[in-house]
């Protein structure tokens, strides 16, 4: 499949799952199983949310992220999402993967040297959606063939420095670097993948990654230098479905 190609199908998709939300106005379900029960967090789910979207093959390991350093809270939350997937990634290894080398994960850190990663602050909701025409977005990845540019609304970082500041970012962030791993969108979970992102608005909300997440993470480490790429990643019978809180790093730099 030509680039071109593949690129106009990621935006067919993307503009279907969009409309979709707005249709319904409720938050449909990205499931295997379309019986499949709504799972409570924190617990074992054998039919919900068990298949991801995949993107892209990442094609590095170490990820470098280049991370304006204003303002500086901005930068601090950012650091502190990077740590959150790093973190998460080898608790996942070391829970379902005890023998592993420690290879099989993405290792995200901040640099200014030779990033994979171009992260700006001050994008508008225009820039971020002209190409697609959807509403103002949060933020926005794309990837040339050879880096990643994060765009994150203005809208997000020029404000007060405070608890909620931080939350909305937070969360936007993880989101973004779950693109950047090469995780899609998902609907109707609190899945920090979910597209609709629900808790920009419920400050009450608690978001997670999945165990979905972090095993294709894992699979698409192991298969970065395969000549194709998977349109969905499932979770093995062998390991649990399960929501990991990923809030509770959030706090004042």
């Amino acid at each position: 499949m030509g680039a071109k190609t593949k690129n106009a199908i990621i935006a067919l998709y993307l503009l279907f799952v969009m409309v979709l939300a707005v249709v319904t106005q409720n938050y449909v379900r990205f499931s295997v199983s379309a019986a499949a029960e709504e799972p409570d967090a924190n617990t074992n789910s054998t039919s919900a949310y068990m298949a991801v979207p995949i993107l892209w093959h990442a094609p590095m390991v170490g990820i470098g992220i280049m991370v304006p350093a204003n303002p500086s809270w901005a930068y601090n939350v950012v650091l502190q999402a990077i740590n959150e997937w790093n973190t998460e990634q080898a608790q996942f290894v070391a829970t379902y993967y005890p023998n592993d080398t420690g290879q099989d994960v993405y290792r995200l850190y901040a640099t200014t040297q030779n990033p994979a990663v171009v992260m700006s602050f001050q994008s508008t909701g225009a820039d971020l959606t002209s190409a697609l025409g959807l509403p103002d977005a949060l933020a926005m990845t794309n990837y040339d063939g050879q880096q990643f540019t994060v765009g994150i609304n203005a809208a997000l970082i020029n404000v007060p420095d405070n608890a909620t500041s931080h939350e909305l970012l937070y969360r936007v962030v993880l989101h973004e670097l779950g693109h950047v791993m090469g995780l899609g969108e998902l609907m109707g979970t609190d899945d920090v993948m979910n597209m609709v992102m629900f808790y920009y608005t419920n400050h009450n909300a608690v978001s997670y990654f999945s165990t979905t997440d972090l095993y294709a993470i894992r699979q698409m480490v192991i298969q970065s230098s395969a000549s194709t790429t998977p349109l969905f990643i499932f979770l093995p019978a062998g390991i649990p479905y399960q929501l990991i809180n990923v809030d509770s790093t959030i706090g004042a730099s």
